[in-house]
């Protein structure tokens, strides 16, 4: 997926709006697929409790994009996890 950063707030938040896909190592924002895909939203916020860190995501998406993130996410956020954890 291709997306820009529509907002960076360090520790605690991150939104990203998609724009593209990249097929085969190129960047594609013109085909049916990538325009299909485009305008599509993730909001990630970031709070701390006792120690522990929580990831609230936000999709604003249409539907037939939903079980692909629903099927990313688990794994995206255990790599997460695991580099945040790796610096401490």
């Amino acid at each position: 997926m291709i997306a820009t950063v529509e907002e960076n707030r360090p520790n605690e938040l991150i939104s990203l709006r998609y724009v593209g896909q990249v097929v085969n190592g190129e960047d594609d924002t013109t085909s049916e697929a990538a325009k299909a895909f485009m305008g599509a939203q993730e909001k990630y916020a970031f709070s701390e409790s006792a120690g522990a860190t929580t990831v609230d995501v936000e999709l604003d998406s249409e539907d037939e994009f939903v079980a692909m993130f629903d099927d990313a996410w688990p794994l995206a956020l255990k790599r997460l996890k695991e580099i945040v954890e790796a610096r401490n």
